[in-house]
This record gives structure tokens, C-alpha cells and sequence, in this order.
């Protein structure tokens, strides 16, 4: 078990790399190979063990303080600190947290955080391609009101991907969130619940002229 007190997410993660690096450290060899496979594998069967409630990351069997996960291997610290190894990935997951709902928690690791790791596009841009694609085949666009909290489109990627193409960049983008803005190139920053409607209208007037 990791230490019940959070630790930093740097010494999480290098623990994590340590074990994913089969126990090489920067060309050194800390920890031999064999040990970090008889760790990392299961030698207590744990199914069922944590009672009824849904803990089907828990119910993979146990290691040498390593608990076998639905995806890789990791350590647990009380309420939300993991070691997450993906050897499959090639890729650590360090969390801190103060949760007493921990399944629910590798369940969203799983669910929004491990497709990054797959190849192909990442689910919940589809909204966010087509107006890509719209401008790709629009000459006509004065402005663009970019909503950072839109749920289904990622705002910042969206500006990511329309600046990497030249026929766009010249396109003023005023950018609309609850949160301040701290994003470089853009035409105005509008913060809902702050500022006065009349701040997005002039911001637009500005950008399309009369």
C-alpha cells in the first residue's frame, strides 16, 4: 500500500515508471526484471473479497502490493492515491484524491481518460469536426463566439485545430466561458455571469463592423 498521506503525483509517477521500466531508472538498473514481473502478477485471489459492492478492480487478484487492474497493474493508497501502470500503453496514471468512492473513480479513468492512449480519433469531437469542416468549405465566416463549456465540443482543441490551418488564422475568435480567459490570440474574452451582455455585442459588432 502507498502511504495513507497524499504524496506528491511526481514520486507517484516515477514509481509507477520505475515498474513500467521493468526496474531500470535513466539507464540504471534499480530492481531486477524477475522481481518486477512476480510483483506486478497475481498471487492472491481477491474475487469477491471486497463483500457485494462493485469493485470489479479489485476482484483481479493481488501481487506484491500490487493489485491486478481490469487494464495493467497499480498501487492503492487510501482514498484515491493510485499507481496506475498500463504496460499495454506504455503509459503511468498518478492520482491524489480524498474519495471514499474509489471503484467509481478508476471507472472514469477508464472511461475518459484511456482512450487517449488508443489510436484514432478520441470520442466527443464530432461536433468539433464538423465546424472544422464547415469553415474548410466556407469563405464567408466574420467571426467565430467560441464557448469553452460547451459539453460536447472541447473549446481549446477546437482553437488548437483552427489555427493550424493559414486560411483561418486571419478569423477573429471571441472566446465565452465561465472561467477567465488566459488564451493568447484571441479577439475578446467574454466571462459569463461577469461580464454585461453588452460586452459580447460590442466584441461581435467590433469583429463584423457595421
Amino acid at each position: 500500500m502507498l502511504a495513507r498521506q497524499p504524496a506528491q503525483l511526481v514520486v507517484i509517477a516515477r514509481l509507477g515508471q520505475l515498474y513500467l521500466r521493468e526496474g531500470a531508472w535513466e539507464g540504471k538498473r534499480l530492481l531486477s526484471p524477475e522481481w518486477v514481473a512476480e510483483a506486478t502478477r497475481a498471487h492472491i485471489p481477491t474475487a469477491g473479497a471486497m463483500g457485494d459492492q462493485d469493485r470489479s478492480d479489485w476482484d483481479r487478484g493481488y501481487g506484491f502490493k500490487f493489485w491486478q487492474s481490469r487494464h495493467g497493474y497499480r498501487g492503492d493508497g487510501a482514498y484515491g492515491q493510485f499507481c496506475l501502470v498500463l504496460p499495454e500503453h506504455d503509459a503511468v496514471i498518478a492520482t491524489t484524491a480524498a474519495t471514499e468512492e474509489m471503484q467509481q473513480m478508476l471507472d472514469l479513468v477508464w472511461e475518459h481518460l484511456l482512450p487517449a492512449f488508443e489510436a484514432g480519433p478520441l470520442p466527443g469531437r464530432s461536433d468539433a469536426d464538423a465546424a472544422l469542416r464547415y469553415l474548410d468549405g466556407s469563405g464567408t465566416v466574420a467571426a467565430i463566439i467560441l464557448d469553452l463549456n460547451m459539453p460536447r465540443v472541447d473549446g481549446r482543441t477546437f482553437l488548437r485545430e483552427l489555427r493550424k490551418n493559414p486560411a483561418w488564422t486571419g478569423i477573429p475568435v471571441i472566446v465565452f466561458s465561465c472561467d477567465p480567459c488566459d488564451l493568447p490570440d484571441v479577439a475578446a474574452c467574454v466571462q459569463k455571469g461577469r461580464d454585461d451582455p453588452d460586452v459580447l455585442l460590442d466584441a461581435v459588432a467590433a469583429c463584423v463592423g457595421p
